[in-house]
């Protein structure tokens, strides 16, 4: 596939790991004071999360931390949980970005220190729904810093689907694809045991019959009906992804078309302009919590409101229209607009529909 064909990426928010820093062991309790520094930082963390301005110069958090600390960021890109809590038991390292379903090994294998929250300044910041979360903190005990709800996305080839994607059955259930041809061994799947809520989050919308309420708590009918989702999956999956630079070449090389995805590929990918964004799945918006237009990056040298407000207004109107199939009249309902503004909107960001 080339690499010029543009892709759109789906954010599924309630899929979220709550990813947190975890300090590594030193000592058995708590620190009751910051010593000196010891001039370096030894973290494994995930693809994007400490970034230099190596992946795109538009992000780079450490290199002002070094300045200002002269303490030497080192980073090891871990691609599962599973190799996190392996890094972690070799030692050697500070601190893990470590999502949910490795901070509790982590604690239970006293691999990670105590914190003494009031050496953080800053924890009361925290969404309040984070900050006694049961990934990190344990009877009473905090040992990591949750700073930001992880999401999936799915990640679809706009040369294949013209419109955007109705359900995530796309990457489940065997089917034609609006080119034509099946979705067999062109999908990808998350080769990880938390790939198991996604098909349990995908069966909350799809079966409600099962009456599942939470993605990582199941019972053991819905447990056995998430394992059943996915072994009919993997007729599908040309190739599990744990590695997020190789899930980026496949889209761009190898022909997948359609699979669950990190925000970090997606953002790659839409830096390289080969990403458009699109509202979420009908099926999927009960269950989801997503704000139109992106998230803006707030750099040094600022940012113009003016310009942001603009890419909003134009996002928001352009999701309302594909919503009522261009209909004017209803988009100016949905907006509570006149119509006569609604066009003049329109005109003035130069929208049109998609042509088939």
């Amino acid at each position: 596939m080339s690499i010029k064909k543009k892709l759109a990426a789906k954010a599924l928010a309630t899929a979220v790991i709550g990813t947190l820093s975890l300090s590594a062991v030193l000592q058995a309790e708590a620190l009751e004071k910051l010593g000196e520094s010891e001039g370096q930082l030894n973290i494994v963390a995930w693809a994007g999360y400490i970034e230099r301005g190596e992946t795109s110069p538009d992000f780079d958090w450490v290199t002002k931390f070094e300045a200002d600390t002269s303490c030497k960021v080192n980073v090891k890109t871990a691609a599962t949980s599973d190799e996190m809590v392996a890094l972690m038991n070799e030692g050697g390292f500070d601190l893990v970005t470590a999502s949910g379903d490795a901070s509790l090994r982590l604690i239970a294998g006293n691999k990670v220190q105590e914190l003494n929250l009031d050496l953080i300044p800053s924890y009361n910041k925290v969404d309040e729904r984070l900050q006694n979360a049961p990934w990190h903190t344990v009877k009473g005990k905090h040992y990591g810093v949750p700073y930001q709800w992880g999401y999936n996305v799915l990640m679809y080839n706009t040369d294949v689907f013209k419109t955007a994607p109705q359900s995530w059955n796309v990457v489940f259930e065997e089917m034609t694809l609006p080119d034509g041809q099946s979705n067999a061994g062109r999908v990808q799947a998350f080769d990880g045991p938390i790939h198991i809520a996604d098909a349990a989050l995908y069966l909350m919308t799809n079966e409600p019959s099962l009456g599942i309420t939470n993605p990582y708590e199941l019972n053991e009918d819905q447990y056995a009906a998430a394992l059943a989702l996915l072994r009919g999956q993997r007729k599908l999956v040309g190739r599990y992804w744990h590695d997020a630079f190789v899930q980026i070449d496949d889209f761009k090389n190898e022909g997948v078309v359609a699979s669950s995805s990190w925000g970090f590929q997606a953002n790659v990918l839409k830096g390289e302009g080969q990403i458009c964004a699109r509202d979420l799945p009908e099926k999927m918006k009960k269950v989801t919590c997503l704000h139109p237009g992106q998230m803006i990056d707030i750099s040094e040298a600022g940012v113009s409101l003016n310009n942001a407000v603009s890419e909003f207004e134009k996002a928001l109107i352009l999701q309302t229209l594909e919503k009522t199939k261009w209909v004017k009249n209803q988009a100016a309902k949905l907006l509570q607009l006149n119509r006569t503004t609604l066009v003049e909107k329109i005109k003035r960001h130069q929208l049109q529909p998609q042509t088939p």
